[in-house]
């Protein structure tokens, strides 16, 4: 039998107690419910902006709580996450948001400069959302993770993929399809 990651996510949390500790990172913790809460509402967030299944979500993220949420409602909502490394500079960055089709990028506030200098580069990004700190010009993830925290009412797909971009020591990033079956299938047994 196989899952689509979302479905999974939303199994664990109606499984565990609604208190315990989702994530733990630099002394603060979320519990459950709010991790829940949050990838639920930036799920319908994502949805709610015209994101259509397979629509590609970039992390140009550090390791962080947002990192997680991002992914999970990624999944939640259908649309595929992608890694990107956060030591790129502003050319592999672009050529990577290109390659990959990202039509969101979330991004941490530290990196706001490479961003700015590559958004006119890339139209076909429809939202910009910083992580961290609000930055002027650009939406804030913290507030689309507050707002319906209901779980979303569709199926998901086992097939439903996620991207992961290797490193591009050899050349520029490349990137991978993973539907979420196969990680399932590997990780699981």
């Amino acid at each position: 039998m196989s899952f689509g990651y979302g479905d999974v996510f939303d199994a664990v949390g109606d499984a565990v107690q609604p208190g315990d500790p989702a994530i733990h990172c630099d002394g603060e913790t979320m519990t459950w419910s709010q991790f829940t809460a949050a990838t639920n509402a930036l799920a319908h967030n994502l949805i709610d902006a015209g994101l259509k299944p397979g629509a590609k979500v970039a992390e140009y993220l550090r390791n962080s709580p947002a990192y997680p949420i991002v992914f999970v409602a990624a999944m939640k909502a259908r649309l595929a996450p992608v890694n990107v490394n956060y030591r790129y500079g502003p050319d592999e960055l672009a050529y990577l948001l290109d390659n990959s089709d990202a039509e969101v990028v979330v991004f941490d506030a530290d990196f706001a400069d490479n961003v700015r200098a590559i958004r006119p580069r890339l139209p076909g990004v429809k939202l910009w959302l910083s992580a961290g700190a609000r930055i002027d010009g650009f939406d804030y993830l913290h507030d689309l993770t507050r707002g319906d925290g209901a779980k979303l009412d569709f199926a998901r797909s086992p097939d439903d993929l996620f991207l992961l971009y290797t490193g591009g020591t050899t050349g520029m990033p490349k990137g991978v399809m993973w539907p979420s079956h196969v990680w399932w299938e590997v990780l699981g047994p």
